[in-house]
């Protein structure tokens, strides 16, 4: 990729990769070092996985809340307890932060206007089959998406596609960030593997897009919130971030054995969160397994 080149102070070179170098870069230099072109092109990657390039506004007919953005950044309506973090207002801070023409109602970061699914879709008109569920293939024309929104519902949608390429700085930003997140929870004696494979992947030709896309996909797997309780040992939980997939990686190469150690582990940990999920997700979690899975093997060398 070509953005790989333009972050020197993050990504050294993989000789030093494999020295397991210390989390002393700092965050946001490595990411203004992305290019407005680069930060796009990243983008449009991140939005054809989660909205095949069209969706903007949505709500899983599965889910407890909508999420906007090209990766679906969630945003809670008032008083929501879910086990999930939030980065819809995240999001929007890091857009006031760079300037951007947030709409008036938005700067607050007010909870989300919409309780249930059936009232964002009174906002947001889709086509009946694909609002019970995405389709596997996005075939539909990006008109259909957005056929007679409320004014407040295209002012979002319109400002979200204007700013594909600040909302992939967002993600890029997040997953810098992650790194000091993970090495803070960890054991000591475990820190060095972790960040070994963290840099192992990062200095993999394509890696850096796929650390950027699992840890906005899936998060860091530092919140204790992001958790299920595990089924087979009571009294621990199970986590399916960034964490543990380094966490679950072998071998020490870089390169196409990287990637796919990532992918390999990233597959494990999903299957794990199915095999765990508790009833009241169970049928949501093994319905998504597929595609979660399907996402992965985007990872993969190409």
């Amino acid at each position: 990729m070509r953005f790989l080149r333009s972050l020197p102070l993050l990504f050294l070179a993989c000789g030093a990769c494999a020295q397991a170098p210390t989390a002393r870069v700092q965050g946001p230099r490595c990411v203004e070092g992305i290019s407005d072109a680069e930060a796009a092109d990243m983008g449009r990657r991140i939005w054809m996985l989660e909205g095949g390039g069209k969706i903007l506004a949505w709500w899983d007919d599965t889910g407890e809340c909508s999420s906007f953005g090209i990766n679906n950044y969630l945003w809670f309506h008032k008083d929501l307890k879910v086990p999930f973090e939030e980065s819809f207002p995240p999001l929007i801070d890091f857009m006031l932060s760079k300037g951007a023409d947030v709409p008036q109602w938005l700067r607050s970061k007010p909870p989300a206007p919409w309780k249930t699914r059936a009232e964002f879709f009174g906002e947001t008109v889709a086509p009946e089959k694909i609002r019970k569920s995405p389709p596997d293939k996005w075939g539909m024309k990006p008109e259909q998406f957005a056929a007679d929104d409320s004014p407040r519902m295209k002012e979002l949608k319109d400002f979200l596609a204007k700013t594909v390429d600040l909302q992939a700085r967002f993600s890029a930003q997040r997953m810098v960030d992650s790194l000091p997140k993970m090495l803070a929870v960890v054991p000591e004696g475990e820190r060095a593997r972790v960040e070994s494979q963290f840099y192992r992947v990062a200095c993999s030709h394509g890696g850096l897009f796929n650390l950027v896309d699992y840890v906005n996909f899936k998060g860091e797997g530092v919140n204790p919130k992001e958790t299920y309780p595990s089924v087979t040992e009571p009294g621990k939980f199970v986590h399916w971030g960034l964490l543990q997939v380094l966490q679950g990686m072998t071998g020490d190469a870089a390169g196409p054995t990287a990637l796919d150690a990532f992918a390999d582990s990233a597959e494990a940990v999903m299957h794990n969160r199915v095999v765990h999920a508790p009833p009241e997700r169970a049928e949501g979690d093994r319905r998504w397994e597929k595609s979660w899975i399907a996402r992965i093997q985007n990872y993969r060398p190409r």
